[in-house]
């Protein structure tokens, strides 16, 4: 077995949470000396591809900062004929080496083996879709005629070189409220940033300006200004579009909160709310009794990460009831303050490619 050692000075330095006679503290030092451990094992293994472009596209927490309408749109800025979109595959079933869910053209397999991540980025024509823990093995198996690669929620993980770092951190969570596992849904702390290359601020209109003010303050320890790009979420519509304005809505996200006050602020007045764990699969009695619950013949809106779970499973039958009642919250990520050239250039580099290009290569 390999001994575990103990943190080295940089890792001590940023591991002063809480007391050292809180037991949560000390679990929270456990954590992170596990990560950096395991984080340096892997560095010492890591492959580069050197033909390819490598675009990490992460977090510093778990999830529910936004990033797959981000993936979506970087692979279409950078050409989806010559992408491929590498996922964990979470709430899946793919093996290890990996699993094709779309080669650009056709969907290769359903919501309960690939995800809900992965069957969103596969609508995109052109644009070839894998999941697997091993993305190395992944890269080597289906990015034979691929040049970009975008890696969805790879910070953490040095295995596969990463030309470009972007880290997507949530504008509304305050810096006093970022804590480590297992007291809260970060995986590193901000010290992490020392690695990232460009980081964005998401949902910056929902939030305070005292608390995007403490953020910038952290994050520019690290990084410079320039770097930090600030986007939102930007509320398209509803599918298929109704006139109501009394409505149901349900989720299984990371950031269900979001989801319900983007609909607020749209001006839909939410009669009722039910939030399932992130990645859920949903039963076809769990959906009944939410009807059943739930006030009668309004609409029930939800997430495009839930409506591909539920009508791309292949254990789920959508109950007719909710089928017609169901609609799904379409959103586009945009970049604030006339930035977003200049942000996808950072980012794509070389495979950047205009809007003007994009539309007379049909989108490819």
């Amino acid at each position: 077995m390999e001994k575990f050692n103990p943190p080295d000075a940089r890792t001590e330095s940023f591991m002063r949470i809480g007391s050292i006679w809180n037991p949560v503290g000390w679990l929270e030092r456990l954590y992170l000396a596990a990560h950096n451990h395991t984080f340096q094992k892997r560095l010492k293994r890591q492959v580069r591809f050197k033909d390819r472009y490598v675009l990490s596209i992460g977090n510093l927490s778990a999830g529910g900062t936004g990033k797959t309408p981000l993936v979506f749109k970087s692979a279409q800025v950078g050409g989806p004929d010559r992408t491929l979109a590498v996922l964990r595959g979470y709430g899946g079933e793919a093996p290890a080496g990996g699993l094709l869910v779309s080669d650009g053209v056709r969907l290769l397999c359903d919501a309960d083996r690939a995800g809900d991540e992965a069957l969103l980025l596969a609508g995109q024509p052109g644009l070839r879709v894998a999941v697997g823990r091993n993305r190395q093995a992944v890269i080597e198996n289906y990015a034979i005629d691929r040049s970009l690669i975008i890696l969805d929620d790879a910070f953490q993980n040095p295995l596969v070189h990463h030309d470009h770092d972007l880290v997507l951190i949530d504008a509304t969570v305050g810096v006093d409220r970022v804590r480590v596992f297992p007291r809260g849904r970060f995986r590193d702390t901000f010290e992490a940033l020392e690695r990232a290359d460009t980081v964005l601020l998401t949902r910056v209109n929902q939030t305070q300006s005292d608390i995007l003010s403490d953020l910038y303050s952290e994050i520019e320890q690290f990084l410079p200004r320039k770097n930090i790009f600030e986007s939102v979420h930007q509320f398209v519509g509803l599918e298929p579009h109704t006139r109501a304005r009394r409505v149901a809505a349900f989720c299984g996200i990371g950031n269900p909160g979001a989801f319900f006050h983007a609909l607020e602020r749209e001006g839909y007045r939410l009669e009722a709310r039910q939030k399932f764990p992130d990645h859920h699969r949903y039963k076809v009695e769990q959906l009944q009794k939410m009807i059943h619950r739930g006030p009668e013949r309004i609409p029930w809106i939800t997430t495009e990460k839930d409506w591909v779970r539920i009508k791309f499973s292949r254990s789920l039958q959508l109950i007719p009831e909710l089928e017609k009642r169901l609609h799904v919250m379409r959103m586009q990520v945009r970049i604030l303050h006339g930035r977003e050239e200049e942000f996808f250039k950072r980012i794509l580099g070389k495979y950047y490619r205009s809007e003007s290009r994009r539309n007379q290569t049909g989108g490819q």
